[in-house]
C-alpha cells in the first residue's frame, strides 16, 4: 500500500523504479560515468575515492541530499560506496569519519549529510563511524566561492 502512495524513484534521475530495480534505474546505472581512480594527492589522506563524477544527474541527486531533505539518500549512496570501498581499501581502514558541517548549517538543513553518509557506510562495512574532527567556526559555503584559491583559504 505504501508503494502506491510513495512509489520508489531512482535516486539519480527521479524516474519511477520498476519492481526489479533498487535505488537506481537501469538507465542511470548504465549511463552514469563511473569515477576512475584518482591520481590527485590530498594532504593527510591515505586514500580517497568517489562513485561518479560530479555532473548531471549525480550533481542533482547530491543537491537533493544536501539541501532537499533527502536523508534516505545516505543509505542509498552507502550501499554503493561500501561495495567500492570493500573492493579497494576498506580492509586497511581502522574507522570511518567525516568532515562536519557548522552548527548553523546543521540546524538549517536539519542534519549533517556527511555524518549520515559516514555512519551509513560504517554500518554497511561493519565498522565504526568516529567523530574525529570538530568544526570551530562557520565559514561561507564552498559552492558560493568561484575561485579555487578562495575555496582553499576558506577551509
Amino acid at each position: 500500500m505504501l508503494r502506491l502512495i510513495f512509489p520508489r524513484k531512482c535516486a539519480l534521475c527521479q524516474t519511477l523504479l520498476s519492481r526489479n530495480e533498487t535505488d537506481f534505474c537501469h538507465s542511470c546505472l548504465e549511463n552514469t560515468e563511473i569515477f576512475k581512480k584518482s591520481k590527485r594527492n590530498i594532504p593527510f589522506l591515505a586514500h580517497w575515492t568517489a562513485l561518479w563524477y560530479y555532473k548531471g544527474n549525480v550533481r542533482g541527486s547530491l543537491h537533493r541530499f544536501k539541501f532537499g531533505r533527502r536523508r534516505q539518500y545516505a543509505q542509498v549512496y552507502a550501499r554503493q560506496l561500501a561495495i567500492k570501498l570493500s573492493d579497494s581499501f576498506a580492509q586497511d581502514a581502522d574507522m570511518i569519519s567525516w568532515v562536519p558541517v557548522s552548527l548553523l548549517r546543521k540546524l538549517k538543513r536539519g542534519y549533517d549529510q556527511s555524518e549520515l553518509l559516514a555512519k551509513a557506510i560504517a554500518r554497511e562495512l561493519g565498522m565504526k563511524a568516529v567523530p574525529v574532527l570538530k568544526k570551530k567556526r562557520h565559514t561561507p559555503a564552498q559552492s558560493t566561492l568561484q575561485d579555487a584559491a578562495y575555496r582553499r583559504a576558506n577551509v
